[in-house]
């Protein structure tokens, strides 16, 4: 009886750590999903100010330096 209870409450532990840590992979997988967003775009804008002559052409000829 004993050790059904104890594997129940291990079983129950288990499965809340398991929740927990698929939260916790889904905070940190947004995270990373929003941050490689910002630089994609961050890149994207560079690259396209780069192409276009502009206001931004002297600053990134001092980024490709």
């Amino acid at each position: 009886m004993i050790g059904a209870k104890l594997s129940c409450n291990y079983y129950m532990n288990t499965l809340r750590g398991t929740e927990m840590t698929q939260q916790m992979a889904n905070v940190v997988y947004s995270r990373t999903q929003f941050v490689t967003v910002v630089l994609s775009s961050l890149t994207l804008s560079l690259l396209h100010n780069e192409t276009v002559d502009g206001p931004y052409k002297e600053y990134n000829m001092e980024i490709n330096l």
